[in-house]
């Protein structure tokens, strides 16, 4: 599945991966300690991606994000 948003490429110390209802972060092991998104989402609860779930536990499916039209 091709992701429909890629930033930090260029860079790749930090490349942010958006598929609309899942965002994958890799980063360098500098830089994941420098942000610690951990700590910010330590609230968040946890996903056990080796589980199977079924539908009734999956969150709802959200239509994908209409990109901003430029103005004339």
């Amino acid at each position: 599945m091709k992701p429909s948003h890629v930033e930090g490429r260029r860079t790749a110390e930090w490349i942010l991966l958006d598929y609309i209802d899942l965002v994958v972060h890799v980063f360098l092991e500098e830089k994941r300690r420098f942000y610690a998104l951990e700590r910010l989402w330590g609230d968040a609860p946890l996903v056990d991606l080796d589980e199977p779930i079924d539908a009734a536990q999956a969150a709802p499916r959200r239509s994908p994000r209409k990109r901003p039209t430029a103005r004339r």
